[in-house]
């Protein structure tokens, strides 16, 4: 241990050492020794100066090696130097002897300081493995004691006796000079500096094996919390120093402005990294890096823990071999995975426990997913039927209370097949309700897919002004189902996934309405046969116009269930069945809603634009026509069974319908409805051929497959903000092909809807007869 030897200190360490150690030297220098060495022999300066370096050897003040300040251009350190002997070579080898002397101080002054209780554990059991080996340098200058009081160590016997653990000292005293940073060394930092040093150490064996010996004491207490997480799901942290923090005030019910679960969130996150200067590293967490492969397991597998109990459920014990695999273990060298292979093991069972939890009596995930779907996306389309039946729906919303439309819910519920669903009555959860919402489609599709502010009815700006109403004629316009779900249901079906559910409702219920009005306005105009030729050739342009509405909006709903909604909810149910933990199953769930909208095209804002006026030409069609429908009802009430008896009733009914189809405002009025619709059907046509294109230009054919079997890149990343992962995800929404070809099926059903009414039109011009 000789050459020019040093390191330096934070001021906080240089204080603590030496106590003062500024004053302290001065002080020194104005003690005169006991004895002067300079009346002394040369054998007896050396037998007093081993005395001296002995108990300089155990920490102890000495007189002839005595402390001093030794200044840097950027460091300062607490030096020796010795005093009070004039031979030249007694003063050489007690100088070989001072930077393990040195060395000495800074281990004693280490443990003793960081033993505190104000310290974190890491560091006391670093100071507690340190002292052991004090313990065992205690040892050797008790034996070098032994042999002075014998007379038989001299002083150069006494500095080949500390050459052999010179190197061990000299790399503790380095390792708690460095280690002594409490500004920015955190706990996670310290294990860090630990490991660097192991690592640095390769290529010597006895240096490196003492290293791991600090680190694996000094991690005991840091696997001893992270046992406690990953096994019972407690977080037992008392110096903030585990990688993971805890907010108390997320609760399990709290949302994030985005709708998401607070708690999933951010109830558990990373503790963030500290920097140099104290402060903290933007995007850095405090991990160690022998678990930084494995953060994210260690933070989902406590949060599945704490989920399970905060369902009532007794966290299910970790096996014993699991526990015995959580610790650091030095022997197995730098490269070990022992404790990754148990932080595995432990994240499989609470992985499978949270799931078995969830797919059973208390969670029942399947059972409610089936009753969304059911409620929401009419898979049993019964209730809706029962819903549209209702009078008072098709009425103004001002004179609908409350209490009066979920009366109208339950009715529909009870009369329809819905009603066998077990999440109907479930007191306290489950309960479907409806509220009326002002906003449009394309309203709730942005607050599905961007800003959850908007959920709250705070729809303002230029982009919605266009979609604003002033009054709403009927309460199906406003009509939005509502469900009330429970902890832990909230972690699958949040704010925002119910959003999305509702926007698909929505769009499913417009086009069923006005479905529902055409197909009574078809029944309608099919009594104009009983009228003479020049009348039904003026209600032709009325069929006309039906049928092609009917046509279109039985296409796009045709689209949006069976060729969208239905394959995608057997391809999640298929990968929910070989789910292996609850993130999987919260992507899964997420990823089927946003590529449900974007499928369905809802995420296309000219789409919906164009859909929303077609139904309203739809609904205002019907409107024309309720005249007609309520002359047609009073004429056919009572004339069944008697078609050759002349009815005045039925002879006013067709005088009626010929002035109703002879009235020149009527008819104008249609043709205007007719060219609109035209023009909107062809852009309709032209911005779904236009997103089509686009989607050809951005596939990626896959590996070995022809041109039919391609990927879209754009629905297999991210969609509609929700992250897609996993490879459950990935295959969800990666059979683009399918999705591809159905929507080029929708293109060419339009087109042919289009071309077909044109040429009607065009051989009624002509004269030509055409068929009802």
């Amino acid at each position: 241990l000789a050459g020019n030897w040093h390191m330096g200190y934070p001021q906080d360490f240089l204080a603590e050492a030496g106590g003062r150690a500024a004053s302290a030297a001065a002080a020194v220098d104005s003690i005169k020794p006991l004895i002067d060495l300079a009346a002394l022999s040369i054998a007896e300066q050396e037998a007093a100066l081993v005395d001296d370096l002995l108990s300089v050897f155990l920490g102890q003040a000495g007189e002839y090696v005595v402390c001093q300040m030794v200044e840097g251009p950027k460091w300062q350190r607490l030096g020796l130097r010795v005093r009070g002997v004039s031979e030249p070579s007694l003063v050489e080898q007690v100088e070989r002897l001072l930077p393990l002397c040195e060395c000495v101080y800074t281990i004693k002054r280490f443990v003793e300081t960081r033993s505190r209780i104000e310290h974190p554990m890491v560091v006391q059991a670093l100071a507690a493995a340190m002292r052991k080996l004090q313990e065992e340098w205690w040892l050797l200058v008790v034996q070098l004691e032994h042999q002075q009081m014998q007379g038989q160590l001299s002083l150069a016997g006494l500095v080949y006796y500390c050459q052999a653990p010179a190197a061990s000292m000299e790399l503790l005293a380095t390792i708690a000079g460095e280690a002594s940073d409490t500004t920015s060394l955190t706990s996670a930092g310290l294990l860090n500096l630990l490991a660097a040093k192991q690592r640095a150490l390769a290529g010597d064996r006895p240096g490196q094996l003492l290293v791991g010996q600090l680190l694996e004491a000094a991690a005991e207490p840091y696997f001893g919390i992270l046992r406690q997480w990953m096994c019972r799901g407690l977080l037992d942290d008392p110096y903030h120093e585990f990688m993971i923090k805890e907010d108390r005030d997320v609760g399990r019910d709290s949302v994030t402005p985005d709708g998401q679960p607070a708690y999933w969130t951010s109830r558990y996150r990373f503790r963030g990294a500290v920097t140099s200067s104290g402060s903290s590293a933007a995007g850095e967490f405090d991990v160690p890096e022998f678990l930084a492969s494995s953060k994210e397991a260690i933070l989902v597998t406590g949060k599945y823990l704490n989920v399970i109990r905060l369902c009532g459920q007794p966290v299910p014990p970790c096996p014993q071999s699991t526990l015995d695999k959580l610790k650091y273990n030095a022997a197995a060298g730098p490269g070990s995975q022992t404790f990754l292979t148990g932080i595995q093991e432990a994240l499989t069972a609470a992985a499978g426990s949270l799931l078995s939890l969830m797919a059973g009596p208390q969670g029942r995930l399947l059972s409610w997913l089936h009753s969304l779907k059911h409620f929401f996306l009419m898979d049993q389309g019964d209730m809706l039927v029962h819903l549209l039946e209702q009078p008072e729906l098709h009425g103004t919303p001002s004179g609908l209370p409350a209490h009066r439309l979920q009366s109208l819910l339950d009715s529909a519920l009870r009369s329809s097949s819905v009603a066998a669903s077990p999440h109907v009555d479930v007191v306290g959860e489950g309960v479907l309700g409806a509220v009326m919402d002002k906003r449009s489609i394309l309203q709730l599709v942005m607050a599905a897919t961007h800003n959850m502010e908007t959920a709250a009815g705070q729809a303002d700006g230029p982009l919605f002004d266009r979609d604003k109403k002033s009054s709403f004629s009927s309460c199906l316009e406003m009509l939005l189902l509502t469900v009330k779900l429970s902890w832990p249901l909230t972690l699958v079906v949040s704010k925002r996934q119910l959003l999305h559910y509702q926007v698909i409702f929505k769009h499913l219920l417009s086009l069923k309405w006005a479905e529902r009005d055409l197909g009574q306005l078809w029944q309608v105009i099919r009594s104009t046969k009983r009228l003479d030729k020049e009348d039904q050739a003026r209600f032709r342009s009325w069929h006309l116009l039906c049928s092609q509405l009917l046509y279109v909006v039985s296409e796009v709903l045709r689209f949006t269930t069976i060729d969208v909604l239905e394959p995608l909810w057997g391809d999640m149910e298929g990968q929910l069945g070989r789910a292996v933990n609850m993130d999987e199953v919260i992507s899964l769930h997420g990823a089927f809603l946003s590529a449900a909208l974007e499928r369905a095209l809802l995420t296309e804002s000219k789409v919906v634009r164009h859909v929303s006026v077609l139904l309203s030409a739809a609904h205002e069609l019907a409107k024309e026509a309720d005249a007609l429908a309520a002359d047609s009802d009073t004429g056919t009430g009572s004339n069944a069974g008697q078609q050759q008896q002349k009815d005045p009733q039925a002879v006013d009914q067709k005088k009626m319908m010929s002035m109703f189809c002879r009235d020149d405002n009527r008819q104008d009025g249609l043709m205007r409805l007719q060219n609109k619709v035209d023009q909107v059907l062809m852009e309709l046509v032209r911005d779904l051929d236009m997103h089509y294109q686009h989607l050809l230009t951005v596939t990626t054919p896959a590996a070995g497959a022809g041109a039919g079997a391609t990927g879209v890149v754009g629905l297999t990343g991210q969609v509609a903000g929700f992250s897609v992962g996993g490879s459950g995800v990935k295959s969800l929404l990666g059979d683009s092909s399918r999705d591809l070809a159905s929507l080029h099926n929708l293109i060419q059903r339009l087109q042919w809807g289009q071309r077909m009414n044109s040429s009607s039109r065009q051989q009624l011009q002509r004269g030509l007869p055409t068929a009802y």
